[in-house]
């Protein structure tokens, strides 16, 4: 279920902070931020809360992420995650679909 974020805990902050290291180095989520963001009418921060789903019921839930990720893949095994080995695969047999509209 997706909820937005109005009050945190350490763990949210850490979880946050992980997460947008992998997608840059230099990226981080300082408690500071994470503050300035939650009080900020402009600013909206949503998480998906993996117990939410339970209590409707979901079957699954499945998700990709780069292996490289290793705080984002680690963070995905701490709740419960199984981690799959995949072979994904692409064959284009028509040339960019942008360009045969054009």
């Amino acid at each position: 279920m997706v909820q937005k974020l109005t009050t945190y805990h350490p763990q949210d902050l850490s979880d946050l902070n992980a997460l947008m290291h992998e997608l840059s180095a230099t990226s981080c989520c300082s408690e500071a931020l994470l503050k300035a963001a939650l009080s900020d009418a402009n600013v909206h921060v949503f998480v998906i809360r993996v117990d939410a789903a339970k209590s409707l019921n979901v079957h699954h839930i499945q998700l990709t992420s780069n292996p490289a990720r290793i705080a984002a893949n680690r963070l995905y095994q701490s709740l419960g995650f199984e981690r799959y080995e995949t072979n994904c695969y692409k064959m284009m047999l028509l040339g960019d679909c942008r360009s045969s509209r054009q």
